[in-house]
């Protein structure tokens, strides 16, 4: 099992996940974890593996200059005329093929310079603590599963092979529900194992029992095991994933097979049907933030621009703070949400909310799905309470058993059908997942 690279390539926040090496054993079975590039720089709350996905161009001494990720806040300040690039990743899903920004900068040459930029800087971290160096390391890059997803791949891929990166031979692009799936549940582990370990070059398998076992749909795989015989049991255990992101809210729903546990999702649904499928709904928290300014009175309106347009990071403790205690924020001499216009400002989130929720509900009659065993709700987003809340009602319709959730500070306890969800997992499971050696074996 060789060293691999995944880039969850997130509007607001980049992650990176590195799989580790390792050697078959005599038994012809090797096992390695991906873990996430974590860096004090990158210190946020209590996460240090977000790598701000962004650009700045600026003057320096009357020459036009760009820096990226977290470069720009050390340096923008110290730049004249500046002007700060954020949400620009959606570009890349405009209809007819990668766009401009409102100003006519070309989202290709942005990505050009971020992905040289992050190359150099994964290449640093991998120097510095004993990794091979980025070019002798295959990158996987994640994508959501809606709009121009092919042309955006392919320009994607494009960009990594341009800025020195070294695409992986199979699925160089994979769909952000699908690797947060398999992130979530391998939390990072990587196995695989060889019928023939004997013969030189034999072909490896990933082994999804090493993988996957001391997951919640392991526990049901005995159950069904011991039971099935004697009761009528439910083949399928059913699981559904939502991740709430800067721009996109992906779902995923996994029928796990309880009779075949080692079988891979999508194997599983082209033998039974109506198995595996996954989306991506072009609302995330940009669109809440659009929202919300505009229940905004004229003042705070342009306090709040100023805030989303600074290199600082106020823009992300808005996230963090506001939504989750709807409490006024200051920026720039201005509360924000102070006032009768609150009232205003919590429909605007409740109404986010609810189409969150409904969206969620689409997606699984679309598909004709019936129960939701598991709920596993990841990403940034669903740190906002009312949203989060708004969901777990809704799939109540659907027997919902269990809830593995993020939880906040400000909680003092869960009931018994919630359960938390490591910070690690809820920002950077789709990270982990990218490079798991679950996307080998669908080859």
């Amino acid at each position: 099992m060789n060293y691999q690279i995944s880039i969850d390539f997130g509007n607001s926040f980049t992650k990176v996940g590195i799989r580790n090496q390792a050697p078959l054993d005599p038994d012809g079975r090797a096992c390695s974890t991906t873990g996430l590039l974590q860096d004090e720089w990158l210190k946020m709350d209590e996460h240090n593996f977000c790598i701000p996905t962004l650009a700045a161009r600026g003057l320096e001494m009357g020459r036009e200059v760009w820096c990226y990720g977290n470069d720009v806040v050390a340096r923008a300040s110290t730049l004249g005329d500046v002007r700060v690039y954020r949400n620009w990743k959606p570009l890349f899903f405009a209809n007819g093929g990668p766009g401009s920004t409102a100003d006519g900068t070309p989202v290709q040459q942005i990505g050009l310079g971020y992905f040289q930029w992050l190359r150099d800087f994964v290449d640093g971290y991998c120097r510095a603590t004993g990794l091979p160096g980025v070019t002798t390391m295959p990158v996987r890059i994640t994508l959501p599963s809606f709009g121009a997803q092919n042309a955006a791949a392919a320009a994607l891929v494009d960009l990594l092979a341009r800025t020195g990166w070294s695409p992986t031979r199979v699925r160089p692009a994979v769909a952000e529900p699908v690797a947060n799936s398999i992130g979530i549940f391998s939390e990072g582990r990587n196995a695989i194992w060889t019928p023939d370990p004997g013969i030189s070059g034999g072909e490896a398998y990933p082994f999804y029992p090493e993988m996957f076992g001391d997951s919640e749909f392991f526990e049901a795989t005995r159950q069904y095991a011991r039971f099935a015989g004697q009761y009528d049991m439910e083949r399928t255990h059913w699981v559904f994933v939502a991740d709430l992101g800067g721009y996109t809210t992906d779902f995923a729903m996994l029928g796990f097979d309880l009779a075949r546990p080692d079988q891979a999702f999508e194997a599983a649904a082209s033998s039974r049907r109506g198995c595996y499928a996954h989306y991506s709904e072009p609302m995330g928290i940009a669109d809440l933030d659009r929202r919300v300014r505009a229940a905004l009175p004229e003042e705070q309106q342009s306090a709040f621009d100023d805030m989303a347009n600074a290199s600082d990071p106020r823009i992300e403790n808005f996230h963090r703070l506001f939504y989750a205690t709807l409490r006024p924020f200051r920026s720039g001499g201005v509360r924000i949400a102070e006032g009768a216009e609150i009232e205003s400002v919590k429909a605007a989130v409740d109404g986010f909310a609810e189409e969150v929720a409904l969206s969620a509900e689409r997606f699984l009659d679309m598909h004709q799905f019936q129960r939701v065993d598991q709920l596993l709700v990841t990403g940034g987003g669903f740190n906002v309470p009312a949203v989060r809340d708004a969901l777990v009602t809704k799939l109540d319709g659907f027997e919902l058993q269990r809830v593995y959730r993020p939880v906040s500070r400000l909680e003092t306890g869960l009931d018994g059908r919630h359960a938390s969800l490591s910070a690690t997992l809820v920002r950077g499971a789709t990270a982990l997942g990218g490079a798991s050696v679950y996307f080998e074996g669908l080859n």
